[in-house]
């Protein structure tokens, strides 16, 4: 799917995640590692455009997905 967006929204999601990910590297200051930068994160990037009946499970798989792309950057995204 990642490799389905538009070049601008690849690039934009690939230079948003890596910017996260050197916000990770100062955890021990800022208590944000992958997990807690995936809460903050999972509803903005992946809103949803219907309303939902079940909103948290909505924001778990949110958090799920971002916290995916975060943890397999280097997969995903370096090639």
């Amino acid at each position: 799917m990642i490799d389905a967006l538009p070049v601008e929204n690849y690039e934009t999601l690939k230079y948003l995640l890596n910017h996260l990910l050197k916000i990770t590297e100062f955890r021990e200051f800022n208590r944000m590692q992958i997990s807690n930068l995936a809460i903050v994160f999972g509803p903005t990037l992946m809103w949803t455009a219907t309303a939902s009946l079940n909103l948290a499970l909505d924001m778990m798989q949110q958090n799920i997905v971002v916290e995916a792309l975060l943890n397999h950057f280097k997969e995903i995204f370096v090639r």
